[in-house]
């Protein structure tokens, strides 16, 4: 009997010894699939962006039927207030043709960009010349107010065609403006760093330039099209009126088509500016590019 119990206690000890090795390997295996948590299908915490100070405030501008000036207004609220907080005065112009906001730069309370308007009637050239304006924007946001204000920051001139009833299409990526009018058969790529300039030849006269959030931007002239990637590298072009849409900005078909081509049942509108604005938000990181 003592021998069975020993042999018996001998067996029970092997079976524990096995069990805690066991154990050991499957909480070691545990340790492991946690720290890489895919192989259980365990998602890793979820990283909450903070907003940007001026989230829920908004810049909305004005243009009177001179085209001389544009004016901004900046509304919304703070922590702790809500309103118009600033004011501000662009100007004057021969003629605002467009306009187009930059990405912003957030440090603290403070947020900056550059807001870009194009003179299509500029007057130092005859009212012939189209002529690109740099404004730096700065807002400095606090719990109970928003303190804004601008500076002419650069000038540069722009080798566009313009005239009577001239239309300026403006869209931006990160890193580029595009920027053409429909009596010019090219457009330019325009670096935001530098003012450096890249002709896009069309063959035809410019009818849209159309981008969408990712950064790809896409200049129509008439049946033509050249498509650039979100870097600024031209990505496609060829034969066809394409264009871009997104969930922020649509398409007036009709500026897919001149003037010159609209059936007498179906006349174009006589759209002065066609402006379409792309904002590439980095909630959490600054974007270099203005």
């Amino acid at each position: 009997m003592f021998t069975i119990n020993a042999r018996c206690a001998a067996s029970v000890c092997v079976s524990l010894l096995a069990l805690g090795i066991a154990t050991s390997v499957g909480a070691q295996a545990l340790k492991a699939d946690l720290a890489d948590s895919t192989n259980i299908g365990i998602l890793p915490p979820r990283v909450v962006t903070p907003l940007p100070p001026d989230y829920h405030l908004y810049t909305q501008y004005t243009v009177p039927n001179t085209f001389n000036n544009v004016y901004l207004t900046v509304c919304g609220s703070t922590a702790d207030s809500e309103g118009c907080y600033g004011s501000a005065v662009f100007g004057p112009f021969g003629h605002a043709g467009a306009l187009i906001e930059g990405n912003e730069v957030v440090s603290g309370g403070t947020v900056t960009r550059n807001i870009y308007v194009v003179d299509d009637g500029d007057t130092s050239a005859g009212g012939t010349g189209v002529k690109l304006y740099v404004y730096l924007k700065t807002d400095v946001v606090t719990a109970s107010s928003d303190t804004v204000t601008t500076s002419l920051v650069n000038t540069v001139n722009l080798p566009l065609v313009t005239g009577r009833n001239v239309v300026t299409h403006v869209a931006a990526d990160n890193g580029y403006l595009f920027i053409g009018t429909s009596l010019s058969q090219s457009a330019l790529r325009i670096s935001k760093s530098d003012l450096s300039m890249l002709s896009i030849p069309g063959g035809a006269y410019l009818t849209s330039i159309t981008a969408n959030k990712y950064g790809h931007v896409i200049a129509t002239f008439g049946q033509y099209f050249a498509a650039y990637d979100p870097e600024g590298n031209l990505e496609e072009s060829g034969g066809g009126n394409e264009a871009l849409v997104d969930a922020s900005n649509g398409l007036s078909t009709v500026s897919l088509y001149p003037a010159s081509a609209s059936s007498p049942s179906q006349p174009a509108l006589p759209v002065r500016i066609n402006t379409i604005e792309h904002h590439l938000k980095k909630m959490t990181t600054p974007v270099s590019g203005r």
